[in-house]
């Protein structure tokens, strides 16, 4: 199973990960959009195992990631 999420960062470097492609939101200076917590840990989870994630800044359009489950039955 694949599942697509985007990341965007904020005005002030904030990175957030989206399960719906995110909007700008100038006023603010944040990404708009879905963002479930348990994806964001699981991304985080991949980060922490040597994932290298792109270095996003405010400028940078939201980029897409795809997330790949196996099930190996015995």
């Amino acid at each position: 199973m694949k599942k697509k999420v985007w990341i965007a960062a904020s005005k002030k470097g904030q990175i957030r990960v989206f399960t719906t492609y995110p909007v700008r939101d100038e006023h603010f200076g944040i990404f708009c959009g879905e963002s479930i917590g348990c994806i964001s840990m699981l991304v985080m989870l991949f980060e922490s195992d040597g994932l290298e994630l792109p270095n996003l800044t405010w400028k940078d359009d939201p980029v897409e990631l795809e997330i790949s489950i196996n099930v190996n039955h015995a």
